[in-house]
């Protein structure tokens, strides 16, 4: 977390009492404060334009399912610590601070699927996966309802409770939909809307509320577009052959690898070394996004990049002697350069069938 050395200052330095780790009192008083203080946090993230910005990312899936729950956006932690710094001031004790708020990510994560029903009465007093299906769809009556992270008190004390209602399924995602699957096409998709609004912004007011005004704000010289109906559009959809897929997997994996050798690597690793596999792990997400789009000029220029990753990685390894690195990274080439040969021969796509189009390509 990027605010925790705050945290620690603001709690060293400026709190009027430094409360006892051991009391079951102090625990019980950050659980209840960190939970408050996330209703507040959360629904600042859609009542506030810049805000939304980054919060957007986790609500832009179609599917309701573990993977939404991790899909999180880059600024994220940078716009949400602040919220938790009261925490300190009231004298929380970090260890305490920290303990709490793993509790309340796991539950959180936990409520992200569409298989555990509603919850009968226990709804009243807890956050549940119906409820939080609700957070996330965009059906009119769902909107900016159930902000809670754990308890669902808060939403029924200030007003944002909503329970799942059977004769409305919920219809995930954004109301205007992205239609992507790239993480930096989500990262930027709404502040490059609010810089569209902006151009149409024709006083310092107008300009301060298409930042903080609600997400839906619009200045009055801007003209009306109609968005299709978040319920009824067709969903965004790709569809990929399987040794289309298998390569995107591979290309997965080999990411997720360099990025957990940089973590385990971090305080041995040279800053051209880590700004290399930083790089190669933002383009690498870039590039596996348009993949999984069926881009053509992605997929046309794949044979190129593994060529270049083998050159490059020889270079790299004959010079530091990281001859085991070196074989493993040729097999993980030659084996994708196999699989592409296959997705080359096969085509990216399977047949349309039935004069269906699929978007994103």
């Amino acid at each position: 977390m990027p605010g925790f050395p705050i945290y620690i200052m603001l709690y060293s330095e400026f709190a009027p009492l430094q409360l006892d780790l051991a009391a079951p009192g102090t625990w019980l008083l950050a659980f209840l404060a960190y939970d408050f203080l996330y209703y507040w946090l959360h629904r600042a993230h859609h009542r506030i334009g810049v805000l939304w910005a980054v919060h957007e990312v986790h609500h832009s899936g179609e599917d309701m399912n573990f993977g939404l729950a991790i899909r999180q956006p880059i600024l994220g932690e940078l716009t949400s610590w602040p919220f938790f710094t009261p925490l300190a001031l009231l004298g929380i004790p970090p260890e305490i601070f920290l303990a709490v708020s793993g509790v309340q990510v796991l539950y959180q994560y936990s409520l992200h699927n569409s298989y555990v029903p509603r919850l009968g009465m226990l709804e009243k007093w807890l956050q549940t996966p119906a409820l939080h299906r609700v957070h996330h769809a965009s059906n009119a009556k769902y909107i900016d309802r159930n902000y809670g992270n754990i308890l669902a008190i808060w939403d029924r004390i200030f007003g944002t409770y909503q329970a799942e209602d059977p004769d409305c399924p919920p219809r995930y995602g954004l109301t205007n939909a992205i239609n992507s699957w790239n993480p930096w096409v989500f990262n930027i998709h709404f502040f490059q809307q609010l810089l569209v609004k902006s151009r149409y912004c024709e006083t310092s007011a107008e300009r301060f509320l298409c930042w903080f005004a609600p997400p839906g704000w619009e200045p009055h010289s801007r003209p009306v577009s109609k968005t299709p109906d978040p319920v009824t559009r067709p969903k965004f959809d790709v569809r990929l052959t399987t040794s289309a897929l298998v390569y995107c997997v591979l290309q997965f994996a080999g990411i997720l690898a360099v990025f957990v050798l940089l973590l385990w690597n971090l305080q041995q690793a040279s800053v051209m070394l880590s700004t290399t596999a930083v790089l190669v792990l933002l383009l690498g997400t870039y590039e596996l996004g348009k993949l999984l789009e069926g881009n053509t000029r992605a997929w046309s220029l794949q044979l190129m990049r593994l060529i270049s990753l083998l050159i490059a990685s020889t270079l790299v390894g004959l010079s530091q002697g990281w001859m085991i690195g070196l074989m493993i990274l040729a097999g993980f080439v030659f084996l994708s350069a196999g699989i592409l040969i296959k997705v080359f021969e096969q085509g990216v796509q399977p047949p349309v069938e039935h004069g269906t189009s699929f978007s994103g390509v």
